[in-house]
């Protein structure tokens, strides 16, 4: 709990840069610092003191009650061996934080301040390289993936474009010189290509050499302007390959 500024409270407040830079601090006082108020000013008998009317009787009251919770807190956190009776500012900040527990925002500038303080200029050097060095990986791990990605996609786009081609080249071959038809269930131009392959050397099963017209034509897009025959008829099936 942090009680609202007012001219009392101005008064009392505590010095954060001389309190931050001790190496220990008592719960008691660390109970002054987190509500505001300067531990070497007794907490009941300074407000006594300015309780002469009702506004500053309330202030009292709220300025000793918050005092005596936080300082309870703390000294359960002692006994239970949270804190150390003498503990560092810093455990007892993270203590705080842990808990959700309010403090000055003034109170931990002062103590940031007092830690980056403590630094010599080579460990700042060091932190900064270190800081570098990181910001440099992940930078080339980022160009790495990314040229990986755009070798993909070109090789990917160029592998496409190529297989269209000896596509269009397998197609066209297969309805000009063995009168393919690539809508007829049956014919003879798959055994006239299994036949015209056995002749230079090279094997493949008709079932293989269908797939592959059958995918090309599919794949290309091939329209089929007039179809006057049927494979291994008279006429050949009037085609059209897409230009590329």
């Amino acid at each position: 709990m942090i009680i609202p500024t007012s001219l009392f409270q101005r008064w009392a407040a505590p010095n954060y840069q001389f309190w931050t830079r001790l190496p220990v601090w008592g719960h008691a006082d660390a109970a002054a610092l987190v509500i505001g108020r300067d531990p070497r000013k007794s907490t009941e008998m300074v407000v006594y003191d300015y309780a002469s009317d009702d506004v500053a009787k309330a202030e009292r009251a709220a300025v000793v009650g918050a005092y005596k919770d936080m300082r309870d807190l703390l000294g359960a956190a002692v006994r239970l061996g949270q804190l150390s009776e003498h503990e560092t500012p810093e455990r007892v900040m993270q203590w705080l934080d842990r808990r959700g527990i309010s403090y000055p925002e003034e109170l931990k500038e002062a103590l940031q301040f007092a830690a980056d303080g403590e630094k010599s200029p080579d460990d700042e050097v060091a932190r900064l390289r270190e800081r570098v060095a990181k910001l440099e990986a992940e930078i080339a791990k980022l160009r790495e993936t990314r040229s990986s990605g755009e070798l993909a996609e070109i090789t990917s786009s160029g592998t496409t474009k190529r297989l269209r081609s000896h596509q269009k080249l397998v197609l066209a071959m297969a309805i000009d010189k063995f009168r393919h038809d690539p809508r007829a269930e049956r014919g003879t131009a798959v055994t006239n290509i299994l036949n015209a392959l056995a002749r230079v050397g090279l094997k493949l099963d008709a079932g293989t050499t269908l797939s592959i017209l059958r995918d090309a034509f599919h794949d290309i897009g091939l329209p089929i302007e007039d179809q006057r025959g049927s494979e291994g008829g008279a006429d050949d099936a009037d085609a059209v390959l897409p230009q590329s």
